[in-house]
């Protein structure tokens, strides 16, 4: 087994945000004590340059981190539309189930075949059955508009 060693860079943690965080925030330290220790220029002439490239990495560094909220607040506008979206067809499939789960327990009473049924006997009795589930199917479907369910 070998044991594995840990870099400051290259480690993942439980956030990847926080994580490249740090990876970029060691970057920024680790040419700045380069920069400071002179580590780099190996003479005066190239410590003006190796000052512009640290300051185009600390801009490319600052404008990746920019990137990264822009993308970051691109990801949440996403799947706020998203769950906005799925919350409209959610309530879409409730109002179409409030409307017929009371038409369909009247159905399955009657699909019983009970002989006993006063209404089975008489003139206007399946008439009457159906008009009770027009009326209740239409009294939902006037009270979903005026809780303005369908908008």
């Amino acid at each position: 087994m070998s044991a594995q060693i840990r870099d400051p860079l290259t480690s993942t943690g439980n956030d990847p945000s926080k994580n490249e965080k740090r990876k970029r925030k060691l970057v920024k330290e680790r040419i700045k004590i380069k920069m400071e220790r002179k580590e780099i220029a190996y003479n005066k002439n190239l410590t003006k340059y190796f000052s512009e490239i640290k300051d185009l990495c600390l801009t490319i560094i600052d404008d990746s981190e920019l990137i990264d909220r822009l993308i970051d607040s691109d990801i949440n506008i996403f799947f706020s539309i998203q769950g906005r979206r799925m919350n409209q067809i959610m309530k879409t499939l409730t109002v179409v189930a409030a409307i017929f789960i009371p038409l369909t327990f009247l159905a399955g009473v009657y699909g019983m075949n009970f002989s006993i049924m006063p209404e089975l006997e008489m003139k206007y009795g399946y008439l009457g059955a159906w008009l009770v589930f027009f009326i209740i199917a239409i009294m939902m479907i006037i009270y979903f508009r005026k809780k303005e369910y369908f908008k």
